[in-house]
Formats: C-alpha cells, sequence, structure tokens
C-alpha cells in the first residue's frame, strides 16, 4: 500500500467545528483525488468522545462526483471529539481525468493504486455536561498531567474550563509540559 505517494490527496471540509448541544449535527464532505477525483474507496471515519467511546460515522456517495458526504452526529458530553477518517482505495477504484479521446486513442484514465490516506478534524461541544475520565488519575481530567484545575475557571476565555483544557493558559504550550 503506498502512503507517500505526492499525486493522491484527501481534501475535508466540516460546516462546524463549535458544536452548541448533545443534539447539534455536524456535516462533514470528503473528496479523494488520485490526479483527479476517486470513485468506489473505502471509508472509515470515527467519532472519538471524550468519554473515551468511539461510534462509526457512514459515509455515503453525494450527487457531485468524487464527493461523500457525512452527517456527524452524537455529542452526549461537553468537550473536545475528534474525528479520524482513514481512506483506502481499493481494486474496484476509479478516476476519470477528463473527456475521452475520439478514434482509436488509448483511454485517459489511469490506473489507481492502493493507497491510504489518513486525517483528524478537532472538534468541540460547549455545555456544562463535561466527562471527567479517571483514568487512575486523580482529579486530572484532561489527562495533561495537573491535578487539581478548575472545574469552573476558564483562565484563556475559549469557553473551556480549566480542568477540561489540556492549554488553560493558551500560551500553545501543554500545561503539563509548562512552568508550574
Amino acid at each position: 500500500m503506498l502512503s507517500d505517494n505526492p499525486e493522491v490527496d484527501l481534501f475535508a471540509d466540516i460546516d462546524k467545528t463549535v458544536l452548541a448541544s448533545a443534539t447539534d449535527t455536524a456535516e462533514l464532505m470528503l473528496t479523494p483525488y488520485y490526479f483527479i477525483g476517486l470513485e468506489d474507496v473505502d471509508w472509515n471515519v470515527r467519532l472519538h468522545r471524550p468519554d473515551g467511546s468511539v461510534t462509526p460515522v457512514t459515509v455515503t456517495p453525494s450527487v457531485t462526483p468524487y464527493v461523500y458526504h457525512a452527517t456527524v452526529s452524537g455529542f452526549p458530553y461537553a468537550g473536545p471529539y475528534a474525528l479520524e477518517v482513514t481512506l483506502r482505495t481499493l481494486p474496484t477504484t476509479t478516476n476519470d481525468p477528463g473527456e475521452s479521446r475520439p478514434g482509436t486513442a488509448p483511454p485517459n484514465t489511469r490506473p489507481v493504486p492502493l493507497l491510504e490516506r489518513h486525517l483528524r478534524i478537532p472538534l468541540l461541544r460547549l455545555g456544562t455536561d463535561w466527562y471527567c475520565r479517571q483514568d487512575g488519575r486523580q482529579d486530572d481530567c484532561d489527562s495533561d498531567g495537573v491535578s487539581g484545575e478548575s472545574p469552573t475557571a476558564d483562565g484563556d476565555g475559549d469557553g473551556v474550563p480549566d480542568a477540561w483544557d489540556g492549554d488553560s493558559d493558551n500560551d500553545e504550550i501543554p500545561d503539563g509540559n509548562g512552568p508550574v
């Protein structure tokens, strides 16, 4: 399987990365390329939740050629989420890099090798119903190595309480690595 091929790419667009409530949804559009858009690919899209659970997301072809669509839902807790997207080509994957040539010219489609691409899209669900993982760490909801952070204070004003914010002072240094 090729993974460092410069002719392949995976583009993603999501209509929102900040969700307001547990019932909110996000619309995801995916476009795989190998010289041009690809048809008949394999998708593995999963939503990682703050409680550590992972749920699959169904991807379907759009009415637009080479574009795929998914509605992402299921945000029961406030906090950080992540969409993990994996694209794999199949032996049946095709592309069509343009108009056909008249006469006896050979077809201008390109054979598509077995390829794989990954991307991760961070999401945030706002609210007050934050989930605190207890992975054996006492009072460390964001697993940054700092215990006793406030569940109500928001030191950097980003809407994420310090107890769940891996960079609660917004200095771009993870709290567990910053000055004490």
